[in-house]
C-alpha cells in the first residue's frame, strides 16, 4: 500500500508486532495533528475578543465611575485659585492701609473715594495717591475732615483784593481737572462728597498764590505801546488779568464801525499759547458761556465802568508758555 513502510518478513514476530504498534501510534498522532491548528486559532481569536471586550468594558466603567474625579480636581483647583486671589486681595488691602497710615491720609475717606472712582486696582489707587500727594502735606492730612466754613477766610481775602469769587472758582476748577480727568467725572460731581474734599483742598492750596494782574490799556496808539506780557503755566494752573482801562482814554466807536451805541467801546485781545490753553472772559462777574482755545484774537466790547477780566487756564498735561498783546484803543 502507498505510504506504508516496507514489511520485513524475516523479523521475529515480536518485533513485527512492536513495529505495527508504532505504526498505528504514528497514524493516530498524524490524525490528531490535523485539526489542532484550527482549534488553536479559534482559541487565540476567542482570547483576543475577550480581551477587547474587557478593555472596552473597563474603559466605559472608568468613564462612568471616575469621570467626577476631573471635575473634583477642577473644583479643588478653582478653590485654590480663589484662596490665592483672596490672599492677594488681603495683602493688597494691607499694603494700601500701610501706605495710607504712613502718609497719614484718612483711610475711610480714601476708600470712599476709590469706590466712587471705581478704582479697584493697585495701579489706579497709586495714581490717585500720586495726585493727592501734590497737595501740601497739611492739606493732605485734612482730607476727609474739610468743611465749607474752612473757606470763609479765603473768600474774605478775595473780597479784600477785589477778586470776583467766580473767577477764583473757575481757576480752582482748572486745577482740579487733573483729578476729574483721571476719574472721568462730570464737572458737577466735584460739589458732592467725597470729591468735594479735593475741591476744598485745591481751593485752600491755590488761594495764597492767587493774584490778579492788571493790564493797562490806553486809547492813543501813537502815544502808548500795546500792553504786552507773557508767562508760564503748569498743568491745571491759571493766570488772571484785569483789563484796566483809564476812564479818560475811552473813545466811543461809531455805530457804523462797531454796531454799538455811542456808549459802547471795544478792544482786541490777542493771546498766544498752546491749543491746550483756554481763555474765558468775565464781564462784571458774569460767568462766560464760551471758552476759547489759544491762540486767539478776541474782540471785546464793553461799556464805561465795566469790570473786565481774562482767565487763561492750561488744561493740558504739560506746562507751556503764553503771551498776550492788547493794542491801544483806537
Amino acid at each position: 500500500m502507498r505510504g506504508t513502510p516496507p514489511q520485513h518478513t524475516n523479523l521475529p514476530p515480536s518485533v513485527r508486532r512492536w513495529q505495527e504498534r508504532q505504526q498505528r501510534r504514528e497514524v493516530r498522532m498524524k490524525r490528531a495533528e490535523g485539526p489542532a491548528i484550527p482549534v488553536i486559532t479559534t482559541m487565540l481569536l476567542g482570547v483576543l475578543l475577550a480581551l477587547t471586550a474587557g478593555w472596552l468594558a473597563w474603559g466605559w466603567q472608568r468613564r462612568s465611575l471616575f469621570s467626577p474625579a476631573p471635575r473634583a480636581a477642577s473644583r479643588v483647583q478653582r478653590t485654590d485659585q480663589t484662596a490665592a486671589s483672596s490672599t492677594s486681595l488681603r495683602n493688597a488691602a494691607e499694603q494700601l492701609n500701610q501706605r495710607l497710615e504712613a502718609l497719614q491720609i484718612n483711610r475711610t475717606w480714601f476708600k470712599r473715594l476709590m469706590e466712587a472712582a471705581d478704582a479697584s486696582t493697585a495701579a489706579d489707587q497709586d495714581a490717585w495717591l500720586v495726585l493727592i500727594q501734590r497737595l501740601p502735606l497739611p492739606l493732605q492730612l485734612r482730607l476727609g475732615r474739610l468743611q465749607e466754613r474752612d473757606l470763609a477766610p479765603l473768600y474774605d481775602a478775595l473780597e479784600k483784593d477785589g477778586i470776583d469769587p467766580q473767577l477764583f472758582e473757575h481757576a480752582v476748577h482748572g486745577q482740579l481737572e487733573q483729578f476729574i480727568r483721571i476719574a472721568d467725572l462730570d464737572a458737577s460731581n466735584v460739589t458732592t462728597e467725597p470729591w468735594r474734599q479735593l475741591w476744598l483742598a485745591t481751593a485752600l492750596d491755590l488761594q495764597p498764590a492767587f493774584r490778579r494782574q492788571n493790564i493797562t490799556v490806553m486809547k492813543d496808539a501813537e502815544a502808548s505801546r500795546p500792553a504786552t506780557g507773557h508767562g508760564y503755566l503748569q498743568p491745571g494752573e491759571s493766570a488772571v488779568f484785569k483789563i484796566d482801562i483809564q476812564p479818560d482814554s475811552l473813545q466811543a466807536t461809531t455805530p457804523d464801525r462797531a454796531g454799538l451805541a455811542s456808549s459802547g467801546y471795544r478792544l482786541t485781545a490777542q493771546l498766544f499759547g498752546s491749543d491746550a490753553m483756554k481763555l474765558m472772559i468775565f464781564r462784571n462777574g458774569t460767568t462766560p458761556d464760551t471758552m476759547y482755545h489759544l491762540p486767539v484774537a478776541k474782540e471785546i466790547t464793553f461799556s464805561p465802568g465795566d469790570d473786565l477780566n481774562l482767565l487763561i487756564t492750561n488744561k493740558g498735561l504739560a506746562g507751556g508758555f503764553y503771551s498776550y498783546k492788547i493794542p491801544a484803543i483806537e
